[in-house]
């Protein structure tokens, strides 16, 4: 008589091989995380900041950092205090709020900020306000006389 070996999921469900149990726990596990709260919390700040994010993702933020092999730049329009809390949630870096609103984020990461978003794995390690851009620019020109002044161009 030959022998079966029967491979039993964490559910109880059985199965004739490993691979098929392993394949199914991983699905089950896959269904609780999207079915989990934290989860749903995650992929809606996700749509909120694929929303925030910009067209001109990719510019640096000074030509020091122009090498895209190394470096990811992903801008966020920012129209509220809330926005920012969003963001912050997803870097390392403290961002701080911008003198008003709306206002540009710029995010540096080594990987792609929405590196997968079904796992919600995004991020990223720096951050600059476009308002520390600005204000660093004055205050490197006025240390050589030049009074700078910057403003919105009319779209």
């Amino acid at each position: 008589m030959k022998e079966i070996k029967i491979y039993e999921a964490m559910d109880g469900r059985k199965f004739y091989t490993k691979l098929e149990c392993e394949k199914y726990e991983f699905e089950l596990k896959q269904k609780e995380l999207e079915e989990s709260d934290e989860y749903k919390h995650k992929k809606a700040d996700i749509k909120r900041l694929k929303e925030m994010s910009v067209a001109f993702s990719g510019i640096p933020i000074n030509e020091y950092d122009l090498d895209p092999d190394y470096w990811y730049f992903t801008w966020f329009k920012v129209n509220n205090d809330e926005d920012v809390n969003i963001l912050q949630e997803y870097v390392d870096d403290n961002i701080g709020y911008p003198a008003s609103y709306p206002s540009y984020v710029c995010v540096e990461s080594e990987e792609e900020f929405f590196r997968n978003e079904k796992t919600c794995d995004v991020g990223g390690q720096y951050t600059r306000l476009l308002d520390s851009c600005i204000r660093e620019a004055k205050w490197f020109f006025d240390k050589f006389g030049y009074d700078v002044q910057i403003t919105e161009r009319n779209k």
